[in-house]
Formats: C-alpha cells, sequence, structure tokens
C-alpha cells in the first residue's frame, strides 16, 4: 500500500512515502488536514521535533464484473480514473467506496440468435453457420 505524508514543516515539502505530492507544499504552522484529489487521509501524527505531519494514501480504481471480480487484463490503477471501454462488457455502475476508492462495475455482454417472434434459434452455435440456412439476419436492435 503506497502511504503518502503531507508535511507540515518549513520546508515546502509534502510526501508521500518519499515521493513529494505535486501542487502541495508543506505550510508554516500547525494546519489542519486537507481534501488532497486523488488521495486518502490516513492520519496526523506530532513529530518529536514538534512538526505536524498529515499521512495520506492514494486512492485507487478497480473495473470489477458484477460478482465482484476484476475484470482480466483490467488490473486496479492508481488514483481516480474514468470508466473503460471493455470489450465483452457493458458499464453498470460507479461505486465511490467509503475508503474513497472508486469501483467501476461491469456485466458480460450476452449474444442470442433469435427469429422475428423472438424465440431462440435451436441448436445454434456461433461458430456454426450452416444451421442458420433456413434463417435470414435482421438488423441488430438494442433495448
Amino acid at each position: 500500500m503506497t502511504q503518502s505524508t503531507f508535511m507540515r514543516r518549513l520546508r515546502p515539502v509534502i510526501r508521500i512515502g518519499r515521493d513529494e505530492i505535486p501542487g502541495h507544499p508543506s505550510e508554516d504552522g500547525q494546519q489542519p488536514k486537507k481534501d488532497i484529489p486523488g488521495y486518502r487521509f490516513v492520519e496526523t501524527k506530532k513529530l518529536p521535533n514538534g512538526d505536524t505531519e498529515h499521512v495520506y494514501e492514494k486512492v485507487k480504481t478497480s473495473h470489477k464484473d458484477k460478482e465482484g471480480n476484476e475484470i482480466p487484463g483490467h488490473p486496479s490503477e492508481d488514483g481516480e480514473q474514468p470508466k473503460k471501454d471493455i470489450p465483452g462488457y457493458r458499464f453498470v455502475e460507479t461505486k465511490k467506496l467509503p475508503n474513497g476508492d472508486t469501483e467501476h462495475v461491469y456485466e458480460k455482454v450476452k449474444t442470442s440468435h433469435k427469429d422475428k417472434e423472438g424465440n431462440e434459434i435451436p441448436g445454434h452455435q456461433a461458430k456454426t453457420v450452416n444451421n442458420l440456412r433456413r434463417y435470414s439476419r435482421l438488423p441488430l436492435r438494442r433495448d
């Protein structure tokens, strides 16, 4: 887990572990914690030298199916990221989790083959088009 440190020192440095948080320099005096986009507040520490240190960690964005499983090839990413167009999946919703993370939820897209009356075409397999010779193809209708 990557942790960020928002340091209140006379030197202009705010850190994530050992890296600075861009655009958030240290400030003089004891200051309250801040909302920093892409980070969640973890804790405030009083250092032995009297400085105040606000610790943050990066939020994550994940892409999961309705059962909560990570979608293959789409691992969690640092920061708050937008939803993606994922082949074979349809976007359902975005959840903002209590810990500040973002979870985009998707469902698998299903393809079915039906006649004009809406009945499933018996014995159809996507790879064997020969079984469909007596049927004509209609334009795709999306609901």
